[in-house]
């Protein structure tokens, strides 16, 4: 008789026994009402318990329409700093935002010409090269 369970299951089966065999006896010193008046705390705490995880499955709900509302007005936000004219794609805020430069990004991967040759402006360069042609050492 350990979890809540068996508890409100013994209470349950203790009052109808109690109720339908000998309802004006006493045991343990109590009277059947005086019984149940000690099994009405326990009862009404798990009453409120109840109520309040419908309160929290509800707040959940509201949580979750509120976030999806939300999301949609960070991306609008997002989409404007990217398409202010002083911003943009290549502006500060977008890569402290965690997105890569515009300017940054690879294209892809080379497409070879007929011969098997890939363009120039398409061959992988090594990276100390890159960074030697944007000005660093």
């Amino acid at each position: 008789m350990n979890s809540p369970r068996d508890v409100l299951e013994r209470t349950a089966e203790l009052t109808q026994v109690w109720e339908s065999l000998r309802p004006n006896k006493t045991f343990f010193g109590l009277t059947l009402e005086q019984f149940k008046a000690a099994a009405r705390p326990s009862h009404d705490e798990r009453a409120a318990l109840a109520d309040l995880r419908g309160q929290t499955k509800a707040t959940k709900t509201r949580c979750h329409d509120a976030d999806v509302k939300l999301v949609e007005v960070i991306q609008g936000v997002i989409n404007a700093i990217k398409g202010d004219p002083q911003e943009g794609e290549d502006g500060e805020v977008y890569v402290a935002l965690g997105y890569v430069r515009r300017s940054s990004r690879y294209g892809g991967r080379p497409r070879r010409r007929g011969n098997g040759d890939v363009p120039p402006q398409m061959e992988m360069k090594p990276q100390t090269e890159v960074k030697q042609q944007n000005g660093a050492a």
